[in-house]
């Protein structure tokens, strides 16, 4: 059944409204960045692995054919914050599917990393209220930064288990960004998370299923 559906969206919004020739390129693109869900990617380094496997495709008609792949709702991107637009938008964006499904359909294994999956279903709620969705890097990476109307900017960053083994990085993602951004909530959504954990106030720890409800209501 996914399959069918992907394959649907493929040829009916994709090849038959682009009038898309070259099919071959198209699939790989697809498959390249479904399976990078949640990374960051660069078109320029999408062309060169082009090329080196033998696609014929100039660069004009390969940015053409991403911002096709884009226009139909399977796939979005956010981009990397910077206070300059221009810089903002010749950085590396990163990818998210709008329906885990397409993943399934493409054979991709979450049986590996639900984080990823959690990652994603963060992305799709976040979308749902707004367009104005960033990451940040400042050395390290926030999974994500936005801007509520009226209130301080917001840093999230998501794990499938918060412990020992992981809140130095996951921890560092949020004060790097806050160092970058400036005065911002700090929101840390997981699935567990192990007890007796040393988290600054600023920084709130919520299950992904506790901030999508208390999220409905704010």
């Amino acid at each position: 059944m996914l399959q069918e559906y992907f394959n649907v969206m493929l040829y009916r919004d994709l090849v038959e409204r682009y009038e898309i020739r070259d099919v071959s390129i198209l699939k790989y693109l697809l498959k390249r960045l479904i399976g990078s869900f949640t990374k960051e990617f660069s078109v320029n380094k999408l062309y060169k692995d082009l090329k080196s496997r033998g696609f014929s495709i100039g660069k004009d008609a390969l940015y053409r054919m991403m911002k096709e792949i884009f226009a139909i709702y399977m796939l979005a991107s956010i981009e990397r914050y910077d206070p300059a637009v221009i810089r903002r938008e010749m950085s590396n964006k990163k990818v998210y599917l709008y329906d885990n499904g397409f993943a399934a359909a493409m054979h991709y294994s979450f049986s590996e990393d639900r984080g990823k999956r959690l990652e994603n279903v963060v992305f799709r709620h976040l979308r749902a209220r707004t367009e104005d969705i960033f990451f940040a890097r400042n050395g390290w990476e926030c999974d994500f930064v936005v801007f509520p109307p009226g209130r301080s900017a917001q840093l999230l960053q998501v794990t499938d288990r918060l412990g020992g083994d992981n809140i130095g990085r996951e921890l560092k993602g949020l004060v790097a960004g806050r160092q970058f951004i400036g005065e911002a909530e700090g929101l840390l959504l997981v699935d567990s998370i192990e007890p007796g954990l040393d988290i600054p106030r600023w920084i709130r720890v919520l299950t992904v299923q506790q901030w999508l409800l208390e999220s409905q209501f704010t």
